[in-house]
């Protein structure tokens, strides 16, 4: 009986909410529209959560798939060994299968077929599919013993490449494919489902933006071998993936490997001393990166969602006061309090529900936006999502928000009573409190307001001295290409360089070209790992040459490239075609490296000494030029430590091409792949791009964090503006008698419009004290973001308080103009 008879009253309720939602259609629009954006906004980010953080790894029993990474005295992470790994996987007793994969996927050049194409690479382990328990839907796994056969050369390739480059054909097991010059079979291809980018995400990601990598497929898997060129101890190229064994806790796991470390540095000091292995599980890290890039998004959308229900709530407490009369003759005829306030929240969520449908729309929309702010990516999530959680997210939210924001007004209205409400006294009272419950609301509105100001005004101002930045390298009508060769055809040293120099010559003799170069590393494009170099007078450690050296970074230029590039010498000379094989072994330093090798003395005719990182064997340059600092790895980073030496004494199979152009250097593409092709046709061309686009990319990220913060606060200031008209217009309806009685005794037009005002300029004021009180914390989650710019910066903070009190001005401006056309004569009449 209960619930039948509470369902009828329920729906009594709705009918009649709807009913006058239909009588006050403005009304309900303007609320439906301003919680949109706060809801929709929310409802994108619970989306993104739901779908990468919440959801389960596409992968069978996931709970009990861990990572493996490298610490060196309990601190960072970075990829292991393979001596290491193999030590690991063979002594523990907590994992069902232990695997290992490389730690970057790697391009390779595929020959043998029309034209060459470059696939992505990654070598594994023959358990690492067996681990994830994915089978190959057709062929077979890595087989155990061919691990350690060197003349095996087994790939399992993916379902996309099977379909893309060999039509699906069934007859693909054991059909040969040439990667890099040297002949693989396939043995397997993957299940269609199956994606790197799930475990792309242990590639890890930056804080900042523009350091993010691009997810990536794999084309093809290798498999590791024993005998491979990386296995020594401190070359750290894997990434561990395991399967714990059933019961088996994590903690117990660490205590595992734990020991096998301890061992492993007491009998290898030189290269495992301070080493470690930290263990977690895989959603807890392939989340990681993704929970980092939320928390910004997050926290802006719940300061939005905060204005947008202040600024209802303000609607709500107006509405309710015009109400007054009618909620209390419904109590005058028997209503009770808890039905009345029943009744009121009823109509609210009623309200706030349309929001939360068009707030689904709005979802859709700045989920695109938030895609490219988090690398959501890796975890296979490409396109915005709206299922099913996402759905009763919005519902579940726009039902509490209607009842927060309505509760207020609920509760005062149903306090209404017959002798009250004909007390004129006492509704002068109710309308000051009312007044005053809005106001404090506006006055919050404003405050928030300015918190997303001053944060978005602060990576906007590190975005414009961030694109200031001075390279020290030139970027504008220079297009850049990646030139491959493979080993086999060219099997010696001197036939490499002699393929590159033809090429660079052929395209610098092309019309339209200044001048053209290579290198090993691109700026910015190509961080590329760092070297060990010391100069003379660093002794080297007996047991670790490298202990004590600088970390550098090492690039390979051909004579002509820094001309190219507009990277001037700031002492001694350049590159030059002289330094090749049989000459001197040469190098020319940056300014940053000269300083830390030779502090004040000249470093030209010394000697930089570089330990090799494979062998630890040592190769003696000697410096002949300085050049002037460039920022290499990044944007953010000046001052680069770099040891330039000549292409002409290297022994490299790639290299990028940089060409200087006098006009479109798009243009340039065509030549350049007939010149390449023309040398050898099974060389391959990729990754064509100008300088400027590069450059321009690697501040693409920044950009987007910028207008999505600029987006957030530019909705803000519009609902703080919103709310303040509407404050000030209810002021003047209800002060409308006391201000024709002043203007009846004489009060100015003058004298009305600053009243009104001064009302607006207080609520603004004690908005403006608290935001940016409160604006200094908020800036914590921007702070990895700022360039040269401190999180107190006087300029950003008044610019914020300019553009409020512009829009606020604005805003009041309207309703103070109203009340200044109020006429005595009526009001006196209506007395």
């Amino acid at each position: 009986m209960f619930l039948p008879g509470t369902l009828d009253i329920l729906a009594q309720d709705v009918r009649v909410s709807l009913r006058r939602l239909r009588r006050e259609p403005t009304f309900a629009l303007a609320v439906a529209l301003t919680l949109s954006l706060g809801i929709g906004a929310s409802t994108a980010v619970f989306g993104l959560v739901s779908t990468t953080l919440l959801s389960r790894i596409p992968y069978d029993a996931p709970d009990r798939l861990v990572v493996g990474r490298t610490t060196r005295n309990h601190a960072g992470a970075s990829s292991v060994s393979t001596p290491d790994y193999l030590d690991y996987r063979d002594s523990n007793h907590s994992f069902d299968s232990l695997a290992a994969f490389w730690a970057r996927p790697r391009p390779a050049t595929v020959t043998g077929g029309d034209e060459p194409w470059s696939a992505v690479t990654v070598r594994a382990t023959w358990n690492l599919f067996r681990t994830l328990k994915v089978d190959p839907v057709v062929g077979r796994h890595f087989l155990p013993q061919e691990e350690t056969d060197s003349g095996a050369c087994p790939v399992i390739v993916s379902f996309q490449l099977w379909q893309s480059r060999f039509g699906g054909s069934v007859d693909i097991l054991g059909r040969t494919v040439m990667l890099s010059g040297v002949p693989h079979t396939i043995v397997g291809v993957l299940p269609r489902s199956f994606r790197f980018s799930a475990l792309d995400a242990l590639l890890g990601t930056s804080q900042i933006p523009g350091k993010a990598l691009p997810p990536m497929d794999v084309d093809v898997w290798r498999l590791m071998t024993r005998t491979g060129d990386d296995g020594a101890r401190h070359l750290h190229n894997y990434y561990l993936l395991g399967r714990l064994k059933p019961g088996v806790t994590m903690a117990r796991a660490q205590a595992d490997v734990d020991a096998i470390s301890t061992a492993l540095e007491k009998e290898y000091p030189a290269s495992n001393k301070g080493k470690g292995l930290r263990l977690v599980s895989l959603q807890e890290y392939m989340g990681g990166g993704v929970r980092g890039g939320l928390v910004l998004p997050a926290a802006a959308t719940g300061c939005l969602l905060l204005i947008a229900c202040a600024n209802v709530a303000g609607l709500l407490l107006a509405r309710g006061q015009r109400r007054m009369s009618d909620v209390a003759v419904r109590s005058a005829l028997g209503a009770s309090r808890p039905r009345l306030v029943r009744q009121l929240l009823t109509e609210s969520v009623a309200l706030t529900l349309p929001a939360g449908v068009v707030g689904i729309g709005v979802a859709y929309l700045l989920q695109r936006v938030l895609l490219q702010l988090v690398p959501a990516g890796r975890l296979g999530v490409s396109q915005p999502v709206v299922d099913g959680p996402v759905l009763l997210f919005a519902l579940v939210t726009s039902v509490v928000t209607g009842v927060l924001v309505g509760v207020v007004p609920a509760l005062r209205g149903a306090a209404a009573s017959p002798s009250s409400h004909l007390g004129a006294g006492r509704q002068g009272c109710e309308r000051g409190h009312g007044s005053r419950m809005w106001g404090g609301l506006v006055a919050l509105q404003i405050a928030i307001s300015i918190v997303l100001l001053v944060g978005p005004g602060l990576v906007v101002r590190s975005l414009f001295r961030l694109s200031a930045v001075d390279l020290g390298f030139a970027s504008d009508r220079i297009l850049t290409a990646r030139i491959g060769i493979t080993a086999s055809a060219y099997p010696d040293r001197a036939r490499r360089q002699a393929f590159f120099t033809s090429v660079v010559d052929r395209i610098r003799a092309l019309p339209g070209v200044v001048a053209a170069g290579t290198t090993s590393n691109l700026p910015i494009q190509d961080s590329g790992n760092t070297w060990p170099v010391r100069s003379d007078d660093q002794q080297p450690s007996s047991t670790n040459p490298r202990e004590g050296a600088e970390s550098v970074k090492v690039r390979q230029v051909s004579p002509g490239y820094f001309a190219t590039m507009n990277m001037p010498i700031v002492r001694g000379r350049g590159i030059q075609e002289t330094d090749r094989d049989g000459a001197p072994a040469v190098a020319v330093v940056s300014e940053s490296l000269a300083r830390r090798l030779y502090a004040d003395r000249d470093p030209v005719g010394r000697p930089a000494i570089l330990v090799d990182f494979i062998n630890g064997a040592e190769i003696r340059y000697e410096i002949v030029g300085v050049i002037r600092d460039a920022h290499l790895s990044s944007a953010r980073v000046g001052g680069d430590q770099v040891l330039y030496v000549s292409m002409l004494q290297a022994n490299s199979l790639t290299m990028r091409t940089a060409v200087r152009t006098s006009g479109d250097a798009p243009g340039l593409a065509a030549p350049i792949r007939r010149i390449v092709g023309q040398q050898d046709r099974n060389a391959l061309v990729a990754d064509i791009a100008t300088m400027g686009a590069i450059v321009d990319d690697a501040f693409a990220d920044f950009r987007l964090v910028a207008k999505y913060l600029a987006l957030c606060a530019g909705a803000a200031l519009l609902l703080a503006a919103v709310g303040l008209y509407g404050s000030l217009a209810y002021y003047v309806s209800q002060q409308g008698h006391e201000i024709g009685v002043r203007m009846a005794m004489g009060a100015t037009r003058g004298g009305i419009l600053a009243l009104v005002l001064r009302r607006g300029a207080w609520l603004v004021a004690g908005g403006v004290v608290v935001g940016v009180a409160a604006a200094y914390p908020g800036t914590r989650l921007v702070r990895h973001l700022l360039f040269e710019t401190v999180p107190l910066d006087p300029a950003t903070y008044a610019s914020a308080v300019l553009v409020l009190g512009v829009v606020a001005a604005t805003a009041c401006l309207v309703p103070a103009l109203r009340a200044t056309r109020v006429d005595p004569a009526v009001v006196l009449r209506g007395e």
